[in-house]
């Protein structure tokens, strides 16, 4: 999906939930290397640009803080275990 499609989907979610009263908290998510860098930079920017344009709180990347560790994560590599899924919302709750 082209960075634009996904501006331009994401702030037509935050429009859904705003009219329905809903605070919104807008997480951002990293793509593997293997979209390039230009491509990376351009998604990645979409988070960040959609905060400021609807003045939203942003947490940049779910996983920061222990995304390095591997220990934390299932064997798949991809999702965390559920006792560390639990210590990410709590810190990104605060």
């Amino acid at each position: 999906m082209e960075p634009e499609t996904s501006s331009r989907r994401t702030r037509r979610r935050v429009r859904f939930r705003r009219r329905r009263q809903a605070r919104v908290l807008l997480v951002g998510i990293r793509l593997p290397p293997n979209y390039g860098t230009e491509y990376l930079a351009k998604f990645h920017d979409v988070f960040g640009a959609v905060a400021r344009s609807r003045k939203l709180p942003l947490v940049p990347y779910l996983l920061d803080g222990f995304s390095e560790n591997r220990e934390l994560f299932q064997g798949d590599g991809i999702h965390p275990t559920a006792a560390e899924e639990f210590v990410t919302l709590r810190e990104q709750a605060a």
